[in-house]
């Protein structure tokens, strides 16, 4: 069976596909690349996000989101599980991002 785990995690796609419970790549499968504003929301998604992080040659540390910044998150969140839900079809989503 064919899975799309959402997760977000530094520097990484918030989108990892798995067949047969083997990863076999990141970020949107071909038949997923043209749904409409999908790449834009996770986008979006992953830099709000990293945003959260001080990340310099001395610090690696994350930051708490401010409300406004939950908000954004979750609003995008809802918006890709809802597309995810009508175009595909042929994969199990399952969501690991908790805000």
């Amino acid at each position: 069976m064919k899975t799309i785990k959402l997760s977000l995690e530094y520097g990484c796609s918030p989108v990892w596909v798995y067949e047969d419970d083997c990863l076999v790549g990141t970020g949107l499968p071909s038949d997923l690349a043209d749904v409409a504003d999908l790449e834009r929301l996770l986008l979006e998604m992953q830099t709000i996000f990293e945003s959260g992080f001080v990340n310099t040659p001395t610090t690696f540390e994350d930051t708490p989101f401010s409300p406004e910044e939950k908000e954004a998150l979750g609003t995008r969140l809802d918006r890709v599980l809802a597309i995810l839900g009508e175009h595909a079809k042929d994969y199990r989503i399952i969501n690991h991002i908790q805000l």
